[in-house]
C-alpha cells in the first residue's frame, strides 16, 4: 500500500472539497434555471414582487382586432393613407360587456371624422372563469377586442396597458395617434380630433422633436403618493421612495404618437412598474425619456367626461347617463363624420 506524504494528503483533501462544491453549485444553478417565472404579473389581487431591473413580458394575444373593419363601403375615405389615424385602446374587464356596448353605441360608433380615421379597441386579459366563450362570441360580432393571456383584474392594470402598448407599436405606424382610455368615460371626439390637429401645429411651431402627450381628463402636478395601505392608490416607499410624483396625466384618457409610445415602452423595459399605470407611463417613464413638462399638455376644451365607474348605477342608469353626455356631442358633429360600426 502506497503511503501519501502529508502535503500530498492535504492537497488531495483540498481537491476533493473543491469538486464537491462545484457539483453542489451546479445542481443549485440547474435547479434555479429549471423553474421558469411567468412573464405576467400574478392574477392575485395583491401586488407580487416584480423584477426591478427588467420588464420584458412576452405577450401571447388570444384575440386580436381587425384593423380594416370593412368600412370602405360606408366611409369611402376610410382607407385614404394620407389621412391621420386615431386609435383608442380602452382598458376593459372581460365581464364588462355592457360597458363596451354602451361605448360602441355612442362615441365609438364614429369611424371617420374631419380627415381622421377613428378606431376603438378594447383591451382585456384572460380571466379564470367561464367568460372566455362569451368573449369569442363578442369578438365574432364586433372585431374590436384585443385579449392577451394575462391577468384581467384592476391591480394589474399596468400589465393590461402594456399589452395594448406592445400590440400598438407592433401593428401601427409611428405617426399614428395612440389613446389610452378607461371604460367609464365619454369622449368628445370632435374636440379630441381638433386638439390633435392643434398640438400638431404647436409641435411644428415650437420645433418639438416629437408629438406631445395630451392629457384628456386632467394634468396632475405635485401629486403625493398615497402611503396608507388601505388606499386603492397605495404605493409603498419600496415601490417609489420620492415624496411626490412627476407631473402626469390622469389615466382616464391621454394621447400621444406611436413614436413616443414605442420610446416609453423601451424605457419601461428597465424600469420597475407601478400598478398606477398613468403615474408610471406619463410621469415616471416620460421623465426618464426626457420628454419635458412643457410637452405634457391639455386642451382649452374638455375632451372627455368621467363617469366615476358608474358608481351607484345599474346597467340601465349607466346607459342613460352615457347617452345624456353623448347627445350634445353627437349634435355637434359635422358633415365630415362617418359611421360604420
Amino acid at each position: 500500500m502506497v503511503k501519501l506524504k502529508k502535503t500530498d494528503a492535504i492537497l488531495l483533501a483540498v481537491i476533493c472539497l473543491v469538486v464537491v462544491n462545484i457539483v453542489y453549485v451546479q445542481k443549485y444553478i440547474n435547479g434555479k434555471s429549471g423553474s421558469k417565472t411567468t412573464p405576467f404579473v400574478s392574477r392575485q389581487t395583491t401586488t407580487p414582487l416584480v423584477n426591478e431591473q427588467e420588464n420584458k413580458p412576452g405577450y401571447n394575444f388570444i384575440v386580436q382586432p381587425n384593423l380594416t373593419r370593412n368600412c370602405e363601403t360606408k366611409c369611402p375615405n376610410y382607407q385614404d393613407q394620407s389621412h391621420c389615424r386615431i386609435f383608442v385602446f380602452i382598458k376593459s374587464a372581460c365581464s364588462g360587456v355592457h360597458k363596451r356596448n354602451m361605448i360602441r353605441s355612442t362615441w365609438a360608433s364614429v369611424s371617420y371624422i374631419e380627415g381622421c380615421v377613428f378606431m376603438t379597441t378594447f383591451v382585456m386579459g384572460n380571466p379564470l372563469n367561464d367568460t372566455k366563450a362569451a368573449v369569442k362570441q363578442e369578438m365574432s360580432v364586433h372585431s374590436d377586442i384585443l385579449q392577451y393571456d394575462g391577468p384581467d383584474d384592476y391591480r394589474n392594470i399596468t400589465t393590461k396597458t402594456l399589452a395594448g402598448m406592445h400590440w400598438a407599436t407592433a401593428n401601427l405606424k409611428s405617426e399614428d395617434i395612440y389613446i389610452s382610455a378607461d371604460d367609464d368615460i365619454v369622449v368628445d371626439i370632435i374636440k379630441l380630433q381638433r386638439a390633435i390637429q392643434q398640438f400638431n401645429e404647436t409641435r411644428a411651431a415650437n420645433s418639438w422633436p416629437e408629438f406631445p402627450i395630451i392629457c384628456g381628463l386632467g394634468l396632475m402636478k405635485g401629486f403625493l403618493p398615497h402611503r396608507i395601505n388601505k388606499s386603492k392608490w397605495f404605493i409603498s416607499t419600496d415601490e417609489y421612495r420620492w415624496p411626490s410624483y412627476p407631473n402626469f396625466c390622469l389615466g382616464g384618457m391621454y394621447a400621444t404618437s406611436i413614436s413616443v409610445l414605442s420610446q416609453l415602452l423601451e424605457i419601461g423595459r428597465s424600469t420597475r412598474p407601478l400598478h398606477l399605470d398613468d403615474v408610471w407611463i406619463t410621469g415616471i417613464l416620460r421623465s426618464k425619456l426626457g420628454l419635458p413638462d412643457t410637452m405634457l399638455v391639455t386642451s382649452d376644451h374638455s375632451l372627455s367626461v368621467h363617469l366615476d365607474g358608474f358608481s351607484g348605477m345599474n346597467a340601465e342608469q349607466s346607459l342613460t347617463k352615457v347617452r345624456q353626455n353623448w347627445t350634445p356631442i353627437f349634435n355637434s358633429l359635422t358633415n365630415e363624420t362617418c359611421f360604420c360600426n
